[in-house]
């Protein structure tokens, strides 16, 4: 991640790359997707210099990504090796279930 376009965040920059994995497993999202965040959250500060943070960036950022996972701004991280178990028995043909309707006809 370049910091030379995130002046705000420069003096942080090692403590924000080193906090990068614990918030991807914390918010449940992708690295990428956290430096995407890191950006937005630099760009509105730019864009609001008098409700910008003074101190305490990493707070900052921690509230940004708490904000966005409320709203649904943070993209899921994908599923990794999931897929469907399906049952060893045989699925169920018509003559099956003919055979459970006649029974609860009884």
């Amino acid at each position: 991640m370049n910091f030379d376009s995130l002046p705000r965040f420069q003096k942080h920059q090692l403590q924000i790359l080193a906090k990068i994995p614990e918030w991807s497993d914390t918010f449940e999202t992708p690295e990428e997707e956290i430096m995407r965040q890191i950006k937005s959250a630099h760009a509105w500060a730019e864009g609001n210099p008098r409700l910008a943070p003074k101190k305490d960036i990493m707070r900052y950022l921690t509230n940004w990504f708490l904000k966005a996972k409320r709203h649904g701004w943070l993209l899921k991280k994908p599923r990794e090796n999931y897929r469907e178990k399906r049952s060893d028995s045989p699925i169920m043909d018509s003559s099956d279930w003919a055979r459970m309707r006649d029974a609860l006809r009884k």
